[in-house]
Parts: C-alpha cells; sequence; structure tokens
C-alpha cells in the first residue's frame, strides 16, 4: 500500500511539474509578446502626456487580456485532468472577448496618428 501512495505522489508530482512548465513557457511566450509589442510602440508613441497615457492605458488593457486568455487556458487545463474514477465533460473554449468600451492599442493609434 505504501508503494502505491509512493507512486500515486510521484505521479502526480510529475503532472504538476509538466503543467508548471507549461504554464512558465506560456507565460514566457507572453512576455516575449508583450515586450515585442512595446518595441514596437515605441517607434509611434505620442509626445503628450495625455496621449501617453491612453497608449500605457491601452498596453494594459491588452495585458489584461492575454491574462484573461491564460486563465481560461489554465481552468481548462484543470477541468481536462480527469479525477480517478470520474467521468470528464470538458467545457468548450471560450474566446476571449473585447471589450468595446475601453479603447485597443489600435484605435488609440489611429486617433493621435
Amino acid at each position: 500500500m505504501e508503494s502505491e501512495v509512493s507512486d500515486y505522489q510521484k505521479s502526480i508530482e510529475q503532472l504538476e511539474n509538466n503543467t508548471l512548465d507549461l504554464v512558465r513557457r506560456a507565460e514566457k511566450t507572453a512576455v516575449e509578446a508583450a515586450r515585442k509589442w512595446a518595441d514596437d510602440a515605441t517607434k509611434v508613441v505620442p509626445v503628450e502626456m495625455r496621449q501617453v497615457r491612453q497608449v500605457i492605458t491601452a498596453a494594459l488593457d491588452f495585458t489584461e487580456r492575454v491574462l484573461k486568455i491564460q486563465r481560461d487556458f489554465a481552468e481548462r487545463l484543470v477541468r481536462a485532468a480527469p479525477v480517478p474514477g470520474t467521468k470528464v465533460t470538458p467545457k468548450p473554449a471560450t474566446k476571449a472577448t473585447h471589450d468595446a468600451r475601453r479603447p485597443t492599442t489600435t484605435t488609440v493609434m489611429k486617433k493621435t496618428g
């Protein structure tokens, strides 16, 4: 029995490590995308402070959307892992939505450009 628990713990630990590795890689990709976006955005950042604030707000809104997508992914990942002895019914993936009330980076750039 102790051997079964030990094997179970090792399996769970391996699953956790694999999941954490996937999350780290996803985060790294998101950070690289944000860095690339920031590098590109610095080429067109407006000079006026009010416009800079709009660009920063749009960048934060973008980051918020990226985090929502990551959270949705993590939740789907957890739901996909079946509990032994149970049947899993996966929930359909949700599509990240854009809040039309908030300006996107594109709309800010069009207004300032």
